[in-house]
């Protein structure tokens, strides 16, 4: 089964709530919550709202500063995939960053294509910190 088949919010007329959300999550939307407070802590112009998408034909959460998007959120069975999209001019950025050396990696891996994603799974409550960080590079 390829990933994109896990994605548990693909009906368009049952858009997910907090409720339905923390059930997904369980004891890991309190981290989705800690990487929420970071953000209102660093600005408090954000905004984050889900919507379908047809071409990916699933709901995704998008989180902003006024029109720049931070990142966007797919939910997963017991998870969450948040993924960060940086242009090739961050590359000394992230590079001199305390990012982890496979994040750095990850970003570099794209460095030629057109997008330059850098994707992590809400898998253990290091990978907030990890996102926290990202949500900083982001919002410089």
């Amino acid at each position: 089964m390829s990933e994109k088949e896990n994605y548990i919010l693909t009906d368009p007329l049952t858009p997910p709530t907090e409720e339905f959300i923390n059930h997904i999550l369980g004891g890991k939307y309190e981290w989705l919550q800690q990487t929420f407070n970071h953000i209102r802590q660093k600005n408090n112009q954000t905004t984050g709202s889900w919507k379908y998408y047809n071409d990916a034909k699933q709901w995704l959460f998008r989180m902003m500063k006024k029109k720049d998007t931070l990142f966007w959120m797919a939910l997963l069975p017991d998870t969450a995939r948040i993924t960060f999209y940086f242009p090739a001019s961050a590359r000394d950025t992230i590079t001199d960053s305390e990012l982890p050396d496979e994040i750095k990696e990850m970003y570099l891996e794209t460095i030629n294509k057109k997008f330059h994603p850098v994707s992590l799974t809400l898998d253990q409550i290091e990978t907030v910190i990890i996102i926290c960080k990202l949500i900083d590079l982001k919002m410089k």
